[in-house]
Formats: C-alpha cells, sequence, structure tokens
C-alpha cells in the first residue's frame, strides 16, 4: 500500500479518516452551524431563540457573537463553547484590513 503525501495550507489537517477539515478558527458560524442542521438564519433564529434581525447579522458575520447566544447554540447543537465563539466572522475580517 502507497502512502500519498499533501502539502495543504496551514488552515488545513489531516483527520484520523484522512479528510481535510478546516480549523474552527477559519470557519465561519454558518459553516460549523450547518453540520448541525441549521442551514438558515431562520433556523438559528427559531433554535436558538434569537431575534431575526440579530440571526441575520450573526449568519452573515456582521455581528459578534455575545456569550449569552453562544451558550445557546451550545445547547441546541452539543459544540463546545470555545469552538463557537472562535468562528471567524466577516466584521472581524474587515477590521483587520
Amino acid at each position: 500500500m502507497s502512502r500519498v503525501f499533501l502539502c495543504l495550507p496551514a488552515k488545513y489537517f489531516l483527520t484520523p479518516h484522512c479528510l481535510v477539515t478546516m480549523l474552527v478558527s477559519d470557519m465561519t458560524l454558518r459553516q460549523l452551524l450547518k453540520p448541525h442542521g441549521i442551514n438558515s438564519y431562520r433556523d438559528l433564529r427559531d433554535r436558538c431563540d434569537v431575534s431575526r434581525e440579530y440571526a441575520w447579522m450573526l449568519w452573515n458575520g456582521t455581528a459578534n457573537i455575545s456569550l449569552e447566544v453562544a451558550r445557546k447554540i451550545k445547547k441546541a447543537t452539543g459544540l463546545p463553547l470555545d469552538e463557537i465563539l472562535e468562528v471567524r466572522n466577516h466584521k472581524r475580517k474587515k477590521e483587520a484590513q
């Protein structure tokens, strides 16, 4: 059996199952939540009991995640709190430029 080695950007790593996965710090909230059945800002609103406006801003990366909402997301998805708070959003990206 031969082995194949790939040169990947630093934001990717190989899991034990040899799948390329993004680090949480390089993911948006949208990317983090979709595998957990939250596929739109409406799903986020309904499952986490936040306003439509705030859910839209979180989904589109224009608002930061509050600790209270991060806890609601944790309860709805089972994701660790530190992963939820670590996600990247567009607002931070634009401010850094």
